[in-house]
Order: C-alpha cells, then structure tokens, then sequence
C-alpha cells in the first residue's frame, strides 16, 4: 500500500529544494554546513521517492516538465534504478532544453561516484551530443577524469559539447589538454572561445590572447561576464588589474563589474573606493560583498549592515512580479552601512598591507585557502576554490557546489 498523496509531496518536495539548493550554492547567507543541512532535507525526499516506487515515478514523469527541478526528481529515481526506459524518458525531456539540462546533470550528481560513472559513461558512448555532454559535465561534478572521452568531446562539431569539455579539463586540472584548448581560442563559436579561453588561463596559461578573451566577454557584460572578471581579474598584473577596473567603473553599465573587480583582485587599497561606492544603491551591496571577500568581515554579525534607502525599501513594499526578482542579482546581499564600515576599516586597516592580495582577510596562500573553503559563504568558498585552482593548475578544481555531506568529509582534514 502507498500513500499516493505523500508519495507526490516528496516528488513535489525535491523538486522546490532542488530549486532551493540551486541558489543556495551560490549564496552569501550560506556556509557550507548549511548547505549540508539543506542536502539532508532533499535527500530525505529523495529518498521518500525511493520508497514511493513506481508510484512516485508516475508522480514525477506527470512533471517532468515542468521545470529543472522536476527534472533533477524523476532524474534521480531513473538513473538510480537503471532502468533504461526510465532514462531515456527523462534524456528526452532534459535534451530539449538546456535549462532542463541542469537538473539531469545535477541528479547525476547527487548520485554515488560509482553509479554515476556508470551511468555518466553510458551517456557518453551512447547518447547523442547532448546526452555525451551531460555524461561529461555529470563526471567532471564527480571529479572522474573521463579518459579519452574528453579529446574526443573537444573535437566535436557540437559547439555545445566543445565548451562543456574544455570547462571539464579545466576544472579536472588536465594540462595535457592544453594544445587542444588553445587552438579553440580562434573558434568561430564565441562561447567556445570564452571557455577555450578561461580553461586556458584556470590551468596556468597567461596569453594576451586568453586573457583578451575573458575581458572582452567581461565588458558585453553577458550572462558570462562575471565569470570571465572573476577569473581573469585573479591572474593579471596588480597594476593592469587596477587599470582596468577603473575602465569599468567609467562607464554605467559596467560600473558594478568594476565592484567584483575590486574584490577579486583583493588588494586593500581599494577597500576605500569600495566603501565610498556602498552610499550608491545600485552598487552598495555588491561594494560590501566585495568588501567581505578581502577582509572576511560579515556584515550582519559584526553590526555592519543597515538598512535599505528609502527609494528600495518602497519599491519592496510592491508585489514584485517574478522577473524584477530575477533581476536583482544582488538580492541575497545584505545593505552595508558605510559609517559603520569605515570606522570598522579604520581600527584594522594597519593589518592589511596595500599591493597585496587578501581573500577573508589573510593573504592568499594554499593554507588560507583551505581555511576558507571551510569557513566561508558559498560564493566566499567558489571564490578560494577558483584561487587554489591557479596555485596548482594540474589539480582539480574543488567544487563547492557538491553535495554538502562529501564536501564535508573532504574538508575535514584542513581543519585544526
């Protein structure tokens, strides 16, 4: 006997968390000991799917659908059962979009290391692009080094499947694929040059053209362009990456690419400017998210928050339509008070010496990296993984965006 009505709430239930969890990742208001307390309520849904059956398997193809997170539930209860019917269902789904894409890759995800590879490596040898590049894409998660399947992927006419590959060498530490990388450089498809570009430079190559690429993508201010600055702004010349956050800051839509500038760059000399940029709304939280990243101050423990200005506040007070929301990308960020900053800066800036580079408040050494990856926010904790990454380029790319409970048991040994 099963309980129809809660068979459908743990499908509906693993779906809003994945929804949940899929910002959470990214958030500054989580850590990562809150992100496994949130994998611990989806699992315990997922596992209810488990129980569910074949009851919940029909609850979820009913939405499969429906969005990424619907994918991610019927998803997991396909490849986990290893039911090749099941699979193909889900693979159609998710191959018609790439947004529906991301949940049978995160399911994969979840999953164990050894059934996921299996089913990685199944996709792989017997999908077409898409299903190769959610193969690929769902082992580099893992962290399983694909083998000969990654030249292959990077030799393909899917434009789609090359960039997917050259991230995954990347985030794998595969030097050995560097020729191959760079000869995307001059792709006539644009993303693949920017993932061409930014592999190239995360696994230690610093070519004009490289970087180039990354500050262009930067300045189309693209869906992309922050992950082109965060990367690029990381391994410049101190003085070119200050040269060229001022350029950013000259012009309006550009100006708050110049704040992330700053913070990825980590240099203290520019913690005034940033202050000085956190009495204008439309950059003041990400002023003080930049601001948190070189000196690891939290803004809402240490009392240096404030309020939103007024013209915010009474915007707030509307009935905000779905798409203001997903316009203001710095919604999670808490509002700084820049009285309360400035003299916190006073009373501490002594510590910090100008021309070097600082993430949470210490220098950038594999040490402080490590502490940070264990103590940051998420997007603090992206932020030290990408900074460990350039320091061993033949290294894997730690991901914070795992499941919590193995990111967990991997960075137990770096706490003292």
């Amino acid at each position: 006997m099963v309980n129809q009505i809660v068979v459908h709430q743990h499908v509906e239930e693993a779906a809003s968390l994945w929804m949940q969890r899929d910002r959470a990742v990214v958030a500054p208001q989580y850590r990562l000991k809150d992100l496994a307390r949130l994998d611990e309520r989806l699992e315990a849904h997922v596992d209810g799917q488990r129980i569910g059956g074949a009851a919940a398997w029909d609850a979820a193809v009913a939405q499969l659908e429906q969005g990424a997170g619907e994918v991610f539930a019927a998803s997991v209860m396909a490849f986990e059962s290893d039911d090749r019917n099941r699979a193909d269902k889900v693979l159609d789904v998710a191959c018609s979009a790439p947004s529906l894409m991301r949940g049978l890759i995160s399911a994969l995800g979840w999953m164990n290391v050894d059934s996921a590879a299996i089913q990685a490596r199944r996709l792989i040898q017997t999908g077409g692009p898409e299903a190769f590049r959610a193969g690929v894409a769902s082992m580099a998660i893992h962290r399983i080094d694909p083998g000969g399947a990654l030249p292959i992927a990077m030799g393909h006419e899917n434009h789609r499947l090359v960039a997917r590959s050259m991230r995954a060498a990347a985030e794998l530490g595969r030097t050995d694929l560097l020729e191959a990388i760079l000869a995307r450089l001059s792709d006539t498809d644009e993303v693949c040059r920017l993932w061409a570009a930014w592999a190239a430079v995360r696994l230690g190559i610093r070519r004009t053209d490289a970087l180039g690429i990354l500050r262009t993508v930067t300045e189309a201010v693209g869906p992309l362009a922050a992950r082109a600055l965060n990367l690029a702004a990381r391994v410049m010349d101190l003085r070119d990456a200050h040269t060229w956050r001022v350029q950013l800051a000259r012009h309006p839509v550009t100006s708050r690419l110049s704040v992330l500038c700053g913070g990825a760059i980590g240099d203290p000399s520019v913690i005034p400017e940033l202050i000085g940029q956190m009495e204008n709304p439309e950059l003041a939280r990400a002023a003080g998210s930049a601001f948190s990243l070189i000196t690891g101050a939290d803004l809402s423990y240490e009392d240096l928050d404030g309020d939103a200005p007024e013209s915010i506040r009474q915007y707030s007070s509307e009935v905000p339509e779905d798409d203001d929301l997903a316009l203001d990308i710095d919604a999670d960020l808490a509002w700084p008070s820049p009285a309360r900053v400035a003299r916190w800066w006073d009373t501490r800036k002594t510590g910090y010496t100008p021309g070097n580079r600082y993430l949470l408040g210490r220098r950038i050494t594999d040490s402080s990296l490590r502490l940070a990856l264990c103590t940051g926010a998420q997007n603090q904790r992206a932020a030290a993984a990408v900074e460990l990454a350039l320091l061993h380029p033949s290294e894997p790319l730690f991901e914070t965006r795992e499941h919590g409970g193995r990111q967990q048991r991997k960075v137990a040994p770096w706490i003292s």
